[in-house]
């Protein structure tokens, strides 16, 4: 989770792959290490900024389940329920719909049909309304609390942390990875949610219905754990190898404006504008890798 990025030491480790897999840079094989332990003092000439690790291996269900614990299993309990009562509604209108048609004209015009589908239709849409803002009142909850963990971690850090890690590296985590987990996240899980949902409500009507065609979704489960497995790896890479590369810019903006008077008396702006737009375009890059996996 973001609220562990800096319990292992002094370094920082990338949001989107947090608790799963292994780091770039193991800890204890050099630098901050494990446990807490302060850097060694440096051999004079050694910078002490330590490099900037990634997650790397699929993400590991405990930071699934720790952001649920950080929603709140209750109110957690409460959307699934939502999900599958909405869509048990949803189904039952269906049915009744179904029902209705087959009925014969002169019984089709008693009003029992139009009060009882009404009544499903309602339940459809109060259903879906309350378990969508229930999450998301408790996704900005959750957020908030990571926020308030790694603004915690960071105050209470040794001095040793902020040698081995520049300001912009921290800004990173504050800015581009706590966005994310407000912005991006609680869309993306409710949306999951929301599908997975529907498939197995249609999953379940075609069984009842049509229960000898149910074998023909084997083999297209198969495929389409096959095609998921090829384009998460990647995809999943990708976040992380762009996330990386906004710390950089954020540091370079900040020593920059630090030392604005000395590069303007050298004359050395043309050489600082030219590494910041490498710093851009670097991260432009994997951006543009980033988003293309949308297409």
């Amino acid at each position: 989770m973001i609220s562990q990025w800096i319990a292992s030491g002094n370094r920082l480790t990338m949001l989107g792959g947090a608790g799963g897999g292994r780091r770039t840079s193991d800890p204890g094989t050099g630098g901050g290490g494990a446990g807490g332990k302060f850097l060694e003092r440096a051999p004079t000439g050694v910078s002490l900024l330590a490099a900037e690790d990634k997650e790397m291996g699929s993400v590991s269900w405990a930071v699934y389940g720790r952001y649920v614990r950080c929603l709140g299993l209750v109110l957690a309990c409460v959307v699934v329920l939502g999900l599958l009562a909405g869509e048990a509604a949803y189904l039952a209108a269906d049915w009744w719909l179904a029902l209705w048609a087959a009925e014969e004209p002169e019984q089709q015009a008693e009003p029992r049909w139009q009060w009882v589908y009404g009544i499903l239709t309602a339940a459809v849409f109060i259903l879906s309304v309350s378990r969508f803002v229930l999450f998301f009142e408790a996704a900005v909850s959750a957020s908030t609390g990571l926020h308030n963990k790694i603004l915690t971690r960071v105050l209470r850090a040794p001095l040793s942390f902020f040698h081995s890690n520049p300001a912009g590296r921290i800004v990173n985590r504050f800015s581009k990875d706590q966005g994310l987990v407000d912005d991006l996240l609680p869309g993306s899980f409710g949306e999951v949610l929301d599908s997975g949902t529907l498939v197995f409500g249609a999953v379940v009507l075609v069984g009842i219905a049509v229960p000898f065609v149910m074998p023909l979704f084997i083999p297209l489960v198969l495929a389409f754990m096959w095609v998921r497995k090829r384009y998460i790896s990647g995809s999943r890479e990708f976040r992380r190898w762009e996330a990386v590369t906004y710390s950089p810019i954020y540091t370079f903006v900040a020593a920059t404006c630090k030392g604005l008077p000395t590069i303007r008396a050298y004359g050395a702006s043309e050489r600082f504008q030219q590494e910041l737009l490498r710093l851009l375009s670097r991260s432009a890059e994997w951006s543009y890798a980033s988003n293309a996996g949308w297409w």
